[in-house]
């Protein structure tokens, strides 16, 4: 069954403005197409390779020839993913692939007047010499047009294009692929090794069981890619139809798959897209994204994703694809899908002009814009009452903290106010209780030079028998009423006694600054005590009882 073709688009070569003194890319290169005709497909390639009752074509060409010719499109745009990874990931189910196919009868003219052009510029040019450039110069060196590569490391963009094969019709190498870098054997047998594991691994899960593997017949695809290659180069002057297959005649591939959100959003996952190298600057990636953009108008998807690596991201921007970091959150469940990407989104607009496919004008859809404006209005108005309350509540907490703040300063302000004022009044009790201290020791030392004066002039005897006589004891000298009343030199004596018995008693438990001032005024005191008892020594010895309880009275005093 031949695969129905979506449409048909002519596409012109876009030249850049020439610098002043520059050859132009096309004579760099050969004399490149102007114009191309090519045919767009959308087939589940996965889908039809599974049902064996259908064996469909494209273009003439059976789909296993397709699909390997696709993946070798990837391969060398996209060199990191694997073989295996690319034709997983085409197969899968429920993933399209969109191809653009030239016209063949196009496709063979081209490559007819480029081997003309090759062999007169190349006269030496032999089939060995097209035999050493590798099978896989028809297939792998194919890269990206205007995109560098979708997911991957993708093309090295300062690369050269190469020169124009003339048997190959000028499929140059570029991009970290591989291209002709490498030799036919390794290209082929990078192909083999991938899935010969495979072939020979022993499925124990159901899922692997369930696994096809679409690599079978790669070896028959690349031996009649050499055969066709051998063909061209031994007959440049006569290039027809058989010898142009379906590496021919692809120029450029995107694969995308559906899928829905957890939120519910339906969404395209865009997964694989390159375009060949040769065909830069016709416009075929722009094209392939607007047929991509009207499938999902025309089916009302919410979004298109995409993982571009760093050198296609500039491409999406272009064509509306936006990489801001809090739109593409909502989609945040295929993050992880590939690594060393950059997650880009799109969004359909109301209006798409003309419709590639049907050539309809398409009308703005004035119900899905007005919804949609109710739906920002009520959003951003609901936005809006919750800031609004919020700044409400923070204006006044803000008050409530300046207020607490302005109190919390006063207390401190009155505070230290009352810390100065005990400071002061600490200070001035300081200096009245050292003035007083003073006093007091001369008070002492006043009335115990009195007491002296008055034993040196009435006699040792005298004395001695008058203290023992009105002072029997401690007790009765400090409190008992006398009825006949001292002498006034007495009566100063024992004031001054009693003064600095007291002054005394409060300096021992006093502070530690007056210790000195005491310290001195007892040894004062102890020198002339002394002084008094050397005076007369017999007396100290007498032995008496009076005499005893004078010694004890006096030193008890003091």
């Amino acid at each position: 069954m031949e695969a129905a073709c979506v449409t048909t688009h002519k596409f012109v070569r876009r030249e850049p403005d020439p610098r002043p003194g520059s050859v132009p890319q096309s004579r760099r290169r050969g004399q490149a197409d102007p114009v191309l005709t090519a045919a767009a497909y959308v087939l589940n390639l996965g889908r039809t390779l599974r049902d064996r009752r259908r064996r469909d074509t494209v273009a003439g060409v059976c789909t296993e020839e397709l699909l390997h010719a696709v993946v070798a499109l990837y391969d060398s745009g996209l060199p990191n993913v694997g073989s295996d990874g690319l034709y997983s990931t085409v197969c899968a189910k429920g993933t399209q692939t969109i191809m653009l196919l030239r016209n063949k009868e196009e496709a063979t003219e081209s490559y007819a007047r480029r081997s003309l052009k090759g062999a007169a510029d190349n006269p030496g040019n032999t089939v060995a010499d097209g035999d050493q450039s590798g099978v896989h110069s028809g297939l792998v060196d194919i890269v990206p047009d205007e995109v560098p590569g979708v997911r991957a490391a993708g093309v090295n963009s300062g690369e050269s294009a190469g020169a124009a094969d003339p048997a190959t019709g000028g499929c140059g190498t570029g991009g970290s692929g591989g291209g002709n870098t490498a030799p036919d054997e390794e290209a082929i047998s990078k192909f083999a090794e991938v899935y010969s594991d495979t072939d020979s691994s022993e499925g124990s899960s159901s899922s692997s069981e369930e696994e096809e593997d679409f690599s079978g017949s790669i070896d028959q695809f690349l031996h009649d890619v050499r055969r066709r290659r051998r063909e061209r180069e031994a007959a440049p002057d006569d290039i027809g139809p058989s010898t142009i297959g379906v590496e021919c005649c692809l120029l450029s591939a995107l694969t995308y798959t559906t899928s829905r959100t957890t939120s519910g959003e339906k969404v395209f996952l865009l997964q694989l897209m390159a375009t060949r190298k040769r065909f830069r600057k016709y416009g075929l990636g722009r094209f392939l994204l607007q047929m991509l953009k009207e499938l999902m108008e025309l089916w009302q998807y919410d979004a298109i994703l995409v993982h571009a690596d760093s050198g296609a991201v500039s491409f999406f921007t272009h064509h509306g694809f936006s990489d801001d970091v809090i739109l593409n959150s909502k989609f945040k469940e295929y993050s992880d899908d590939w690594v060393n990407t950059t997650m880009m989104s799109y969004f359909p607009e109301y209006c798409t002009g003309r419709n590639a496919i049907t050539k309809e004008e398409i009308s703005i859809d004035v119900k899905k814009m007005d919804l949609d404006i109710k739906f920002w209005r009520d959003r951003s108005l609901a936005a809006y009452q919750a800031q609004a309350v919020c700044i409400t509540r923070m204006k006044k907490e803000i008050l409530s903290l300046r207020d607490q703040l302005l109190t919390q300063k006063k207390h401190i302000e009155t505070l230290e106010t009352q810390l100065q004022l005990s400071h002061e009044e600490k200070s001035q009790l300081r200096m009245g209780s050292t003035s007083c201290r003073l006093l007091a020791v001369e008070q002492m030392h006043l009335g115990i030079g009195q007491l002296s004066r008055g034993w040196m002039d009435d006699g040792e005897d005298n004395a001695r028998a008058a203290l023992s006589t009105q002072h029997t004891d401690d007790r009765e000298l400090l409190g008992a009423e006398h009825e006949t009343p001292p002498s006034p030199s007495e009566a100063g004596v024992l004031a001054a006694l009693m003064g600095a018995l007291g002054t005394w008693d409060a300096m021992k438990k006093g502070e530690a600054t007056c210790t000195g001032v005491t310290a001195g005024a007892s040894e004062a005191v102890g020198i002339q005590e002394v002084g008094v008892e050397t005076r007369d020594p017999a007396v100290g010895h007498s032995g008496s009882g009076e005499d005893a309880s004078c010694d004890e009275f006096k030193w008890s005093a003091l």
